[in-house]
């Protein structure tokens, strides 16, 4: 499930709100640090101009490209993200956490554009055990791994991605929402009895939730 925050603005740390790009002399983590702020505080072109700053100071660090794409993302423009996540993926060491990050990032960019089977391929490489992903971040990516097999209708492979997020995140309540609903919808090979379980855990997790009580 995708929850859109209300007022985002007004819970943005003090930090993202006045963030601005460092004058000339800055490192390459300050200047990605500022993008990143200012990429939240949805000042996306400063943003983007940071980026470029970053690139120009430091062209082989892959922050540059990072930062830009995630800003691109940020903004909707789905193949902008992808050239920047390419680039960034292209020197950043392979069998690493820091490779299997951009691996997500590039995978949002082409879900962001619903080309779902890049996508796939690249959330079930970022969550490849050899990459070093883990916590909350492999959580997320293992279930958005099971929403892009869940929109290509892979119920099976869905539902094994949702469970395996969960498993590594036992609290995450919407991999478990996610794994039930999947297991009540998968067209015409429902199978209502064991979505119970995933359903009731998702329940227990986050009994405020009002999905949560209507799926149950």
């Amino acid at each position: 499930r995708v929850v859109l925050a209300a007022l985002v603005l007004l819970s943005l740390p003090a930090s993202a709100r006045k963030a601005k790009c460092p004058t000339e002399g800055s490192s390459p983590r300050e200047l990605a640090e500022a993008a990143r702020q200012l990429t939240d505080a949805g000042r996306l072109h400063e943003a983007f101009a940071c980026g470029e700053r970053l690139r120009a100071v430091a062209p082989d660090d892959p922050q540059g490209y990072l930062a830009s794409a995630t800003t691109c993302l940020a903004g909707g423009d789905a193949a902008c993200c992808e050239t920047f996540s390419a680039s960034a993926i292209a020197l950043l060491p392979g069998g690493t956490e820091r490779h299997a990050r951009g691996l997500v990032l590039s995978a949002n960019c082409a879900a962001s554009s619903e080309r779902w089977a890049d996508a796939e391929e690249r959330y079930a490489a970022a969550t490849d055990a050899q990459n070093g992903l883990g916590g909350d971040e492999l959580a997320g990516a293992l279930n958005n791994l099971g929403n892009v097999r869940r929109m290509r209708e892979d119920w099976a492979g869905a539902v094994q991605s949702y469970l395996a997020a969960a498993k590594v995140a036992p609290a995450f309540a919407d991999a478990f929402f996610n794994a039930g609903s999947v297991l009540l919808e998968s067209g015409g090979g429902s199978d209502p009895a064991a979505a119970v379980e995933p359903l009731a855990e998702a329940f227990r997790l986050d009994p405020s939730s009002s999905e949560n009580w209507r799926a149950l």
